[in-house]
């Protein structure tokens, strides 16, 4: 049976100090997985751990620690991935001040603190699984004498792959993801205070906590106020899925590039009929510009009002953000677009530069109007009228830029049914492919980009139905 020697005891209790003296990353010690490894370590440098203790507390970071999927092309176990992970995702006071200013600008007090952190973290990113595993059934075994004698005690799993060395240098070559290039990186350095730079340049060009995690996100109402929840696998569309409309898109996508080269920029109004595009355009630029900063934040209409504890949240970030509202229109009754009024144009606070507003609607002046709004009778003996009227239309007059999308003409429907028939790889002719293309949108919703789409779906079910 193994023992372990007492430098390996020295080397665990010095880990657990090390993980108890973060100052910058001290948030790192809400992390399940990080409290159960450092559950584990306190247990081990004890004189007599109860049994019960070591077996709970080795494989309940073992079950963890299997949960963790480490991908293609990073270096070192799922302990390694998962503690990296969490240093490049931390928003604390360094990563978030990295985000706007150059490393060799930073107050020298944050940088220190900084670097002793990476100091400490790289103790425990280099703990040996097989050592620690050896220790518990080492300590469970001088604990209960007869409970080696058990088949299943020494065949325990851990959570180092079988042949892979705990670090190592490059076996295979660098991933393109920056996450893992720098985590390997770390995993090669001998001293990770010194790589703090590349640490700082890695916030600076992906952002930090959730911002640096995802690229879309829904504002979700929780009591009186609320929360930006993380979209983990956003809509897939692209620019190269869109057939057609290329002069609408071009005309959202030169805007965006504006608000990402800090230049004045315009929020937008997508208008058209249904299923030509609008809100796939609008969620194609996460795809298009997300590696560049920008963050897609979607807002339904009934949580309106909640755009001044949005902006707050937003506006001093170094990302670029579009909020999105789709389907924007609003009834006779709803007073929600005074929200919007005055944060498109007019309200006491300025809109951040950061940010702009992107809306969908089918309605050009998106608020309801009728009839009754034009005849001085039947205006509920309201005596200014146009007022009324005025009120009505000056919502969609604030957006700086109006994209209208109509309804496509029988050629261009046709046209982007080729398109995505390509992009399938079906292959009919091109006859038979037209006559079924308007027999279908005959039958179901009329001609639109989203009928072509449920054509090709449906055509592609068929297909592959046929061959099962």
């Amino acid at each position: 049976m193994f023992r372990p020697n007492s430098a390996l005891k020295m080397k665990l209790a010095g880990a657990g100090i090390a993980a108890r003296q973060l100052s910058v990353y001290r948030s790192l010690t809400k992390d399940d997985i990080f409290m159960s490894m450092l559950g584990l370590l306190d247990l081990l440098v004890q004189e007599k751990p109860t049994p019960q203790s070591l077996f709970d507390g080795y494989f309940d970071l073992t079950h963890r620690l299997f949960g963790v999927s480490v991908p293609s092309g990073f270096h070192g176990n799922a302990w390694q991935y998962h503690l990296i992970n969490l240093i490049l995702k931390d928003d604390n006071p360094f990563s978030r001040r990295c985000e706007t200013t150059a490393f060799d600008k930073l107050e020298h007090h944050l940088k220190k603190a900084a670097g002793i952190d990476m100091r400490n973290l790289s103790t425990l990113a280099f703990l040996d699984a097989k050592s620690i595993r050896h220790t518990v059934k080492t300590k469970i075994s001088d604990l209960l004498t007869w409970v080696s004698e058990i088949p299943s005690f020494e065949a325990w799993p851990d959570w180092e792959p079988a042949g892979q060395p705990l670090s190592c240098e490059p076996q295979r070559p660098d991933s393109s993801d920056p996450g893992i290039s720098l985590g390997n990186a770390l995993l090669s350095a001998d001293d990770w205070e010194s790589k703090l730079p590349d640490v700082a340049r890695f916030y600076a060009q992906n952002g930090t906590g959730i911002f640096g995690t995802y690229a879309a996100f829904r504002w979700v109402r929780s009591g009186t106020g609320g929360y930006l929840q993380g979209i983990e696998q956003p809509d897939p569309i692209t620019f190269d899925n869109l057939i057609g409309y290329q002069k609408e898109r071009k005309i959202v996508i030169d805007n965006t590039e504006k608000l990402l080269q800090g230049l004045p920029a315009n929020n937008i109004l997508l208008y058209g009929e249904r299923g030509t595009g609008k809100s796939s355009t609008v969620k194609a630029l996460v795809h298009e510009f997300g590696n560049r900063g920008l963050r897609l934040v979607e807002v339904s209409k009934q949580h309106l009002a909640d755009f001044p504890q949005i902006i707050r949240l937003l506006k001093k970030r170094a990302q670029k953000f579009i909020i999105f509202v789709d389907d924007l229109s609003f009834e006779e009754n709803e007073a929600e677009y005074k929200h919007l009024k005055g944060l498109l144009e007019g309200g006491l606070e300025a809109r951040p530069a950061n940010i702009l507003i992107y809306a969908t609607s089918n309605r050009r002046h998106l608020i309801k109007e009728y009839f009754s709004d034009r005849d001085t009778v039947a205006s509920h003996g309201e005596v200014r009228v146009q007022d009324t009227l005025q009120e009505k239309l000056s919502l969609s007059d604030r957006f700086g830029i109006t994209v209208t999308f109509i309804s496509p003409a029988q050629a261009e429907y046709l046209a982007i049914v080729d398109g995505l028939a390509r992009q399938a790889g079906l292959c009919i002719p091109q006859e038979e492919l037209h006559r079924q293309a308007l027999q279908w949108e005959l039958r179901y919703n009329g001609r639109s980009g989203r009928t072509a789409r449920q054509f090709i779906d449906w055509l592609i079910g068929e297909k592959k139905r046929k061959t099962l």
